[in-house]
């Protein structure tokens, strides 16, 4: 019997003192559920990949704002290698003459680039994530073929994100295919440049005397590309051509492009000459 009565007594005594106990000590309490700490870095390393997310959207974006831009201007180049404007001829791109600019491949690539990068760094003008980007000029190349183009580059240097728990720094590259390479562009050049002899041969036929007779042997004796409608005004020795795609390109709808030639002083550009 006092065995029993000891061990009652026993468990209350035991009980008051882990109560007094957790009442006095000054350590204070705190609370986490296993797996916070995953979570927390779960979480920041995800930053990354939405940063990455958001570059791929936003250079998609710049390729075809850039693209609309070209549609804009026409496609044809408004100042040469030395930065100087090209020719107008009542505000069309004046073309293959001794001081009409090039249309190079270089030339097309580095104009839309530029176009691209001025899109393409609008997007990091504002912090992003914690991350301030806005002295960072993120780098492009280009590469394309008749069938698509392709955007690339990285950052200069590798991005560093404070994190809640830690703090992260990760290097970040892009790539961006679009599925258009400037084929029509390609497609306009490449039938002018087969029916410039055609031209040039009419324009000096004597029995062609009035703009009337010119247009009509052209449109029957030089064979241009099927590809585009074509439309043209002769005005003494200027020729105004207008040359518009049958077919919807990407978000562009049908291309138009539009210049003039002059017949007096039409270069026949040589073989050997860097034209697509």
């Amino acid at each position: 019997m006092k065995k029993a009565l000891i061990t009652l007594y026993f468990v209350p005594a035991a009980f008051l003192v882990t109560v007094l106990f957790l009442i006095t000590d000054p350590t204070p309490f705190s609370h986490q559920s296993v797996g916070n700490t995953s979570f927390a870095i779960l979480h920041d390393t995800l930053t990354q990949e939405k940063f990455y997310f958001y570059t791929r959207q936003s250079l998609r974006h710049a390729a075809y704002a850039a693209l609309l831009d070209l549609k804009q201007d026409g496609f044809f180049p408004l100042t040469n290698q030395r930065g100087e404007p090209c020719p107008l001829i009542q505000g069309k791109p004046l073309l293959f003459t001794d001081a009409s600019c090039p249309l190079t491949k270089p030339s097309l690539e580095q104009r839309y680039l530029k176009q691209v990068q001025a899109h393409f760094s609008k997007a990091f003008k504002q912090p992003l994530y914690g991350l301030s980007l806005s002295s960072a000029e993120p780098s492009l190349q280009l590469t394309f073929n008749k069938e698509w183009m392709e955007l690339s580059g990285s950052f200069p240097d590798p991005l560093t994100y404070k994190g809640d728990v830690a703090q992260y720094t990760f290097s970040l590259a892009y790539k961006e295919r679009i599925p258009y390479g400037f084929q029509h562009y390609l497609a306009l050049i490449s039938t002018l440049k087969d029916n410039l002899a055609c031209i040039q041969r009419l324009s000096k036929e004597p029995t062609l005397t009035s703009d009337k007779l010119f247009l009509e042997a052209l449109r029957k004796q030089c064979i241009f590309s099927n590809a585009f409608t074509w439309e043209f005004k002769k005005q003494d020795q200027l020729l105004f051509i207008t040359a518009m795609t049958t077919e919807r390109v990407l978000f562009l709808d049908n291309l138009l492009f539009a210049f003039a030639i002059t017949l007096n002083n039409l270069q026949i550009p040589r073989e050997d000459t860097p034209i697509f």
